[in-house]
């Protein structure tokens, strides 16, 4: 018998519960009192188990993003030391988080876009690129009708 088949039902809850805490499959094992191998062993012949697998790395994600919602939002206490002596607390936010948050929740109005793509959306033309034309040109030539163009562009007037 395989220790993988000597997983008590016991140890698979607590595995389970310890991996919906931490989603960590090494310290999961260890509260169990199992081999990490034992675990995946299980999960790859117990469909219930390996449910359940999912299910605790589901909630450990949900907590993590619980957690980063709070620090963005919240924010968290942080001691404040004067001489080695705590004298008060400062609350901390995230700008980070919340700013990723925000992305993730309102891509069309916080996600980054290129200069292009914001030139096109506030002129109501076609986001600029760079456009290859197979060809020879003089470089001070080109240099001088590419300030031209911008020139123009600066201006108000057309590409």
């Amino acid at each position: 018998m395989t220790q993988a088949e000597t997983i008590t039902e016991g140890q698979r809850e607590i595995f389970i519960a310890t991996l919906a805490d931490t989603r960590n499959v090494t310290v999961a094992a260890q509260e169990a009192g199992i081999a990490r191998r034992a675990a995946f062993a299980l999960r790859t012949r117990d469909a219930d188990f390996a449910a359940d697998w999912q299910d605790a790395e589901e909630a450990a994600s949900d907590l993590l993003e619980h957690e980063a919602r709070q620090r963005a939002i919240k924010g968290i206490e942080e001691p404040v030391y004067y001489h080695g002596k705590k004298v008060g607390e400062v609350r901390r936010y995230s700008e980070t988080l919340l700013l990723m948050f925000l992305k993730a929740e309102r891509p069309e109005k916080f996600a980054e876009k290129g200069a292009g793509a914001a030139t096109a959306k506030a002129t109501g033309r076609a986001a600029g690129g760079v456009l290859v034309v197979p060809g020879t040109a003089d470089p001070k030539d080109w240099t001088r009708k590419v300030r031209q163009h911008q020139k123009r562009l600066a201006n108000g007037g057309p590409g």
